[in-house]
């Protein structure tokens, strides 16, 4: 596994300049175009994924910034729907589950990082299913907004916060089996 800065790592570094981007859009009330590059990072990442697994791109820089890339976007997304000018938009525990988990998570994996040297991002399937209902719910939050149409977002914003819960607290299981395991762990 090498070093470089892959096609895939190129891509997924690319989703930080986009997370910027679509806060000013939304921040801004263009919506549809919000909708439009909230739509392409989603691509991106499952493209990036795929070019790494499938044409041997994999790299310790790219399982870094991946994930990174991923939730800070996912992040500067749900901050820019909730204090944006939307006439529908989510209720605060649905933001301060999303932005409390990454926020937590992010600070233990940088911890460590420092005291343990190893920096571990791991995909999990509850971490997937997270990521999936959070790029749903946003697209569904843009589109009522565009349209106009008024109706309950509390399934949506249920199967968000349970499922951002489940993976945090997967996360932070497996965060702590690091921190307890005497062995080597692999590097990235």
């Amino acid at each position: 596994m090498t070093n470089a800065l892959t096609i895939p790592a190129k891509i997924s570094l690319l989703r930080i300049p986009m997370a910027v981007l679509f806060f000013a859009l939304v921040w801004n009330g263009y919506l549809k175009w919000a909708l439009a590059v909230f739509l392409l990072a989603a691509i991106s990442d499952f493209i990036d994924g795929y070019i790494a697994k499938n044409h041997g791109m994999e790299s310790r820089l790219g399982k870094i910034l991946d994930p990174v890339a991923d939730r800070i976007f996912i992040v500067s997304s749900f901050l820019a729907v909730f204090f944006g000018h939307l006439n529908h938009t989510m209720s605060h525990w649905v933001l301060i589950a999303v932005v409390g988990q990454d926020v937590l998570l992010g600070i233990i994996a940088l911890i460590t990082f420092l005291f343990k040297k190893q920096f571990t991002p791991r995909v999990s399937i509850p971490g997937k299913i997270a990521t999936l209902c959070q790029e749903i719910f946003i697209p569904i939050i843009l589109i009522i907004n565009i349209v106009d149409y008024r109706f309950t977002l509390m399934p949506f914003e249920i199967a968000v916060i349970v499922t951002s819960l489940i993976s945090g607290g997967h996360h932070l299981y497996l965060w702590i089996d690091i921190w307890r395991s005497k062995k080597s762990l692999k590097k990235l």
